[in-house]
């Protein structure tokens, strides 16, 4: 009984041309991005609506591109959150050469790694860490003092940049 009602339910979410993004929402697939699929090809899209359309709404076409889509979507997924765990593992193998680090410190390097050209300031610091003024600016001095950023005056300002130096300091 339950079933014919799940059923139904189900074909009328997917009659609609957004009903494949609520299914998709449900559950672990909540995090996928489809809409891509969609803007790549619409034409394939548009033919798996209209072979429903036109073959008795026959749902068959619909589901498997729509399957498919979803299949496409879990191995970028996939391969994403590969990547990004294998950056992170070459980060924090990097880091643990720096025992003196706190973890204040490894954020700041962490970040460096994966954006270069960012900029750091005293003020920022200890807004992002809710922590005192000169324990921010000690934090910044001391990677400073190992290479790890330079430091520069902007209207009397601190500025810490990202060294070159960065990486070869990190292997060494």
């Amino acid at each position: 009984m339950i079933i014919p009602l799940l059923m139904g339910i189900v074909v009328r979410l997917v009659q609609s041309s957004t009903g494949i993004c609520y299914l998709v929402a449900i559950g672990s697939l909540e995090y996928l991005s489809i809409s891509r699929y969609f803007l790549r090809a619409p034409s394939q899209y548009a033919r798996a609506y209209l072979y429903t359309e036109t073959d008795n709404r026959d749902l068959t076409y619909f589901l498997v591109y729509n399957l498919r889509v979803v299949q496409l979507a879990f191995q970028d997924l996939h391969e994403y959150l590969n990547r990004k765990q294998h950056e992170l593992t070459d980060a924090n193998d990097l880091l643990q050469k720096y025992r003196g680090l706190n973890d204040r410190q490894r954020n700041v390097v962490a970040h460096a790694l994966r954006h270069p050209d960012a900029e750091y300031t005293v003020q920022a610091h200890k807004n992002v860490n809710n922590i005192a003024y000169d324990t921010a600016r000690n934090d910044l001095l001391d990677l400073v003092d190992r290479g790890l950023l330079n430091k520069e005056v902007r209207a009397r300002t601190y500025v810490f940049t990202v060294s070159d130096k960065i990486i070869a300091h990190l292997h060494r």
